[in-house]
């Protein structure tokens, strides 16, 4: 009797470091996969192939791809809720939650219910994926991933320019007089987003140490080119702010160069105010793709969007049209004069406000003030950056709050790291 206990006992002892001797190899074996599907959505679900008419919202072979990917993240989500649960109870992760259940909902008074719960998978599956990212891979793992992803994403457009020079570039239309790099991006602004994205992730790891500054000099000429050769004009101003602002929080010299512009700004405007020069209008004039000053004043037609946004909205102000659900109302409340492409809102918050409405609002603002919080009380200048351009441009993009795309997963994840981790410190700098 006592043999067999104590056989009894060894086997125990025997299984369970057995099991033990292998939690790491499957903790590794999920971090290298999750590596994995980081390039996926990073690279492979960022090329773009097909583009569907405005106001038409289908699934073609790539929308179905990307459905099935996100599919994936959901059901892995599912797996691992043990992990993820935790991040439930911190209050960034209850408004994700809450936002995913959201959108979900709202395929059932969405002029498009299939479209909107398409889209509300992805905006699942990539909150899934942010808050997998930050329980179990390091900041320095998930930066190297993107950044080298979208290196190959950035020269493979490039490579685009010699190989299928007609998919690279899109045309001039019949208002604009300039070829715009588009790449294998879909179309040039997304092309633009990209590239300011690339600029900020190798910013960001030089930050770390993980890249040297030769190789940051590369990076950003590469980054540099396609933003420019893009034309997005919208994001590279985003990438000019956040880039400064995050400088003057960590640098006195930059803040003293940032009160330098702010005085050359203010006597450039009194100088147009007063007459003593050209015209003003005349100036802005020079910047315009189109040759017409209403493209700059208008903010190439932001302004008639948000106006005809608003004009929806207040149709159904509590719950919105659906998630992403807008792309046929906005296209039909345009005027038959209308130039420009109005499958959003063009701007973050009132995306998500048309979406969800406002309770969908107040939740998905308290995301940014979350991060406001942060850059003021402890600042990070990988993590500042990155949403520094994320939050920038959500004033004249829709980003995030429409159709799932990589700066979601991102702004996920550090946003979910930033609450699940103990705060990281930055080195303390004499400014």
């Amino acid at each position: 009797m006592t043999i067999s206990i104590s056989r009894s006992y060894s086997s125990q002892r025997l299984g369970i470091g057995l099991l033990r001797s292998m939690l790491p190899s499957i903790g590794q074996q999920e971090s290298g996969f999750m590596v994995a599907v980081v390039v996926i959505v990073a690279l492979v679900l960022s090329l773009g192939f097909t583009n569907h008419p405005p106001g038409e919202a289908g699934l073609d072979w790539q929308n179905g791809v990307k459905l099935v990917v996100w599919s994936g993240l959901v059901g892995w989500g599912l797996l691992r809720w043990r992990l993820l649960a935790p991040l439930v109870f911190r209050p960034a992760g209850a408004i994700l939650a809450f936002l995913s259940v959201l959108a979900m909902l709202s395929s059932f008074w969405s002029p498009v219910p299939l479209y909107t719960m398409g889209c509300a998978i992805g905006f699942i599956a990539y909150v899934v994926l942010g808050g997998l990212a930050a329980r179990n891979l390091s900041p320095d793992t998930v930066l190297n991933t993107l950044l080298w992803s979208i290196t190959v994403f950035i020269a493979l457009g490039l490579m685009a320019i010699v190989i299928v020079p007609d998919t690279a570039w899109l045309p001039p239309s019949v208002e604009e007089n300039v070829y715009r790099l588009q790449g294998l991006a879909g179309n040039p602004n997304s092309m633009g987003h990209h590239a300011a994205l690339y600029i900020v992730l190798a910013m960001a790891c030089f930050t770390r140490g993980l890249i040297g500054l030769k190789a940051l000099g590369f990076h950003a000429a590469l980054g540099l080119t396609s933003l420019l050769l893009s034309g997005d004009r919208t994001v590279l101003l985003a990438l000019l702010l956040t880039t400064g602002l995050s400088t003057m929080r960590h640098f006195m010299w930059a803040r003293w160069c940032g009160c330098i512009l702010a005085c050359l700004l203010a006597m450039t405007l009194f100088f147009y105010a007063s007459g003593l020069g050209p015209s003003l209008r005349e100036t802005l004039q020079q910047f315009s793709r189109t040759g017409s000053i209403d493209e700059i004043m208008t903010l190439t037609g932001r302004t008639e969007i948000w106006s005809a946004a608003v004009e929806r909205l207040l149709e159904r102000p509590m719950f919105g049209w659906g998630f992403n659900g807008t792309e046929g109302i906005m296209t039909a409340s345009m005027q038959a004069g209308f130039s420009g492409t109005a499958v959003n809102a063009h701007n973050m918050y009132l995306q998500l406000t048309l979406g969800l409405g406002v309770v969908g609002f107040f939740p998905g603002f308290t995301l940014a003030i979350f991060f406001a919080r942060a850059y003021v009380k402890n600042p990070l200048p990988y993590r500042d950056l990155i949403v520094g351009l994320i939050l920038f441009n959500g004033l004249a993009e829709a980003d995030i709050f429409a159709t799932p795309v990589l700066t979601g997963f991102i702004f996920f994840w550090l946003l979910l790291r930033e609450q699940s981790q103990a705060p990281e410190r930055y080195p303390p700098r004499e400014i």
